[in-house]
């Protein structure tokens, strides 16, 4: 009777932890904003930070046109089909045109900015990865 009125004990021990765990990661989340949301603050304090003129205006919106995320066509992220070698060639493609697309805007942006405005978009403007850190986007 001791033996199964510990393994109860411990059993409801553990089932416990666990619920409390689960509300502290559940309370974390909700504190947390969406990766969007504070993408889009972050953006939103560069412009202001770079205080662009009316002339600039045209510029950074195909800067930010050419930065916005292409549409996933395999749904979320989490759903991960099985790919032949032609779709993973396809794929590799497509990611390659969309770096490329959003480097020569980044680049195209950068020109149309003063030597002031430059030094804030190096140390502000979000980067793709931790390969660029450090590099600046006039090279």
């Amino acid at each position: 009777m001791t033996t199964s009125l510990r393994t109860w004990f411990a059993a409801s021990a553990l089932a416990l932890s666990a619920l409390a765990a689960q509300a502290q990661t559940s309370d974390a989340n909700a504190a947390a904003p969406h990766p969007a949301a504070a993408h889009a603050e972050r953006i939103a304090q560069l412009k202001e930070k770079l205080n662009l003129s009316p002339n600039q205006q045209g510029a950074w919106e195909q800067y930010q046109s050419a930065m916005k995320p292409a549409e996933r066509p395999n749904g979320p992220r989490e759903v991960k089909p099985a790919l032949t070698e032609k779709q993973k060639t396809q794929m590799h493609q497509r990611m390659q045109a969309e770096h490329q697309t959003r480097e020569a805007a980044t680049q195209a942006f950068y020109a149309q900015l003063t030597p002031t405005q430059q030094k804030i978009f190096d140390a502000e403007a979000p980067k793709p990865g931790p390969h660029r850190e450090g590099k600046k986007h006039a090279e």
